[in-house]
């Protein structure tokens, strides 16, 4: 029973990532779209903590700090492999 107690909480998170953490979010501050854009949120999910406590404006700047490392040439060594 606390398995699945703790299945749900995880993922009433996830989903919550998921709607801050959004598609059109992230190409609407990034640019990104296709292939890229689902890379770059597997790479740069966020966890449920982060999501949760900081506001709109850190929220988009974390993405666009993750949108720099991404387009850096080590991020596309990394991706390679």
């Amino acid at each position: 029973m606390m398995q699945f107690q703790q299945r749900l909480v995880q993922q009433e998170q996830d989903k919550f990532i998921d709607h801050r953490f959004n598609k059109q979010l992230v190409r609407r501050v990034t640019n990104l779209t296709g292939e890229a854009l689902d890379n770059f949120m597997v790479m740069y999910r966020p966890n449920y903590e982060f999501t949760v406590l900081t506001s709109d404006y850190d929220f988009q700047s974390y993405i666009k700090k993750c949108y720099e490392q991404f387009k850096s040439p080590e991020a596309k060594k990394e991706k390679s492999f």
